[in-house]
């Protein structure tokens, strides 16, 4: 045969094996979609039920059962077709046309690889054991001591850390910071950022405060002193009851999201220790209850009906990325508490302010430059906050009271830290690993959110039905369907702005 006859036929044997290849794979897909969408089914009936258990515990309206949903998520994590479909399509997940196929197998592999951990027969076992125990009075029959519950929590910490480690993690924080998307690597520069930005303001802040007290040591009971001016002077009108429910539906429809068609219901009703208010997504988008304290601010009612804003205006199919809290993995904690900022900030915006409160505008200015002020003092206190958690998983053999007094001493300034100890009996620790860094998150995001608002409608974006719709075009309706500082970029220009926020204020 001619060669170029022998090169056609080859190039046409290739071009068919080519063709069958690319076929197969696209069948293979078609499956895995089918396959997908099946188990996702099952997800969102097990986090509804769920949804109703967590609404039951926080309202008392029926007896809270949170081993059943529990025991469902292992059976459905453990499943090894689902498990060995996401461990195969994961590292090739960008060769996957259907972007939303891909980013659906990305956050099921961030799940099972949090599960792994998280519904380990032997985590869970202590885990709910250290639920119930840290949620009884200290009266209650049988309860173990203080002593006793921090040895189970750290024991509960180190499995988990033994378990990071064995997975290739370098601990269990590394791990959960990478699967909820975060990284551990960004999170050590956002705090670097901080601290070096903050270090001294926060150093003139407390030698003013020493000479104006005339002390000669600084206490952490002289940081809080210094914090709480942060928090008084915040410019949230000051309603309740019937007033406050008529701001928050002027706020809502003058965005132009319709307050009473809204389908939420909220309670107030006393609630667990630790525990001041909770938005619920039980069935996103259609069903979203809040549970509150009584006596809750005008500021924490918005911030949790944000969570419902979000949660009610998501409308992608897929129940993987529709953003339901209960399994780690499933979306962005900084991200998910910026949106619920983002509703909240709306009561510390100066035009509402005048609109619902009594005070002056040189009243307004006043608190908000003293707020601003005790702004270092505010974003240093978090920084103990948070980082005694992911200091201590780096060896949890130390000791917890000295790392404490130590990471304190670091952030706040102190002379004398001899009083502290470290807050190991908190629910945070066992059922919200992790966590804490959100809320400075948080607090970045909703500002970098409002700032592009007000770039974008003016001063009346407050009163714009526009920003609803901008809210729901670029982080409500979509869910998880993009990492979330993808999702911020594309919104604001920008992935998180520490930069932007800190020079705003004049850090």
């Amino acid at each position: 045969m001619h060669y170029s006859k022998i090169k056609q036929a080859t190039l046409s044997s290739l071009y068919i094996v080519l063709i069958l290849l690319l076929s197969a794979c696209g069948n293979n897909l078609k499956d895995i979609t089918t396959f997908l969408n099946a188990k996702e089914a099952v997800y969102e009936d097990i986090s509804i039920q769920m949804g109703e258990a967590y609404w039951n515990l926080y309202s008392d309206e029926a007896e809270a059962d949170l081993k059943a949903p529990k025991e469902r998520y292992v059976d459905l994590y453990t499943n090894d077709t689902l498990i060995s479909i996401i461990e195969d399509w994961y590292p090739k997940r960008n060769t996957i046309d259907d972007k939303i196929l891909a980013r659906r197998i990305e956050v099921w592999n961030n799940i099972l690889t949090a599960a792994k951990i998280n519904y380990a027969e032997e985590n869970l076992k202590l885990q709910n054991e250290l639920e119930f125990w840290l949620g009884e009075p200290d009266t209650a029959k049988g309860k173990p001591s203080d002593a006793e519950l921090k040895k189970m929590v750290i024991q509960l910490m180190k499995q988990r850390n033994e378990q990071a480690k064995a997975m290739g993690y370098e601990n269990y924080a590394v791990l959960m910071l990478d699967i909820t998307e975060t990284g551990y690597d960004w999170l050590e520069e956002f705090v670097r950022i901080i601290d070096e930005r903050t270090y001294e303001p926060y150093k003139i802040l407390k030698e003013e405060y020493l000479s104006e007290t005339e002390k000669s040591e600084f206490t952490n009971d002289d940081a809080r002193s210094l914090l709480m001016p942060y928090y008084i002077n915040q410019i949230t009108p000051d309603l309740s009851g019937d007033s406050m429910r008529a701001a928050m539906k002027n706020i809502i429809d003058g965005i132009g999201l319709d307050y009473n068609s809204l389908p939420f219901r909220v309670v107030e009703n006393e609630m667990p220790p630790g525990v001041g208010g909770q938005g619920i997504a039980v069935q996103i988008p259609g069903d979203f209850r809040i549970a509150l304290m009584p006596g809750l601010g005008f500021a924490t009612w918005m911030h949790e009906l944000g969570h419902g804003l979000q949660a009610m205006h998501t409308t992608i199919e897929s129940p993987i990325l529709k953003g339901y809290e209960w399994s780690f993995g499933s979306g962005n904690g900084g991200f998910s508490e910026g949106m619920a900022e983002t509703s909240a900030r709306f009561t510390r915006n100066v035009n509402i302010a005048k609109q619902f409160s009594d005070l002056s505008d040189e009243e307004l200015a006043e608190k908000i430059a003293a707020m601003n002020k005790h702004r270092a003092a505010y974003l240093r206190y978090w920084l103990a906050i948070f980082m005694f958690e992911i200091e201590y998983y780096k060896d949890l053999d130390q000791d917890p009271d000295e790392l404490k007094r130590s990471v304190i001493q670091k952030y706040r300034l102190l002379d004398s830290v001899n009083e502290e100890s470290a807050p190991l009996l908190d629910m945070v620790f066992v059922s919200y690993p992790l966590y804490l860094q959100n809320y400075v998150i948080a607090e970045i995001v909703s500002w970098q959110v409002h700032d592009a608002l007000l770039d974008k409608f003016g001063e009346s974006y407050i009163n714009d039905p526009a920003t609803g719709q901008f809210l729901i075009d670029h982080f409500y309706k979509d869910g998880a369907a993009m990492p979330w500082r993808t999702s911020l970029k594309t919104a604001t220009g920008k992935e998180l702005d520490v930069d932007g926020y800190l020079t705003y204020f004049g850090l």
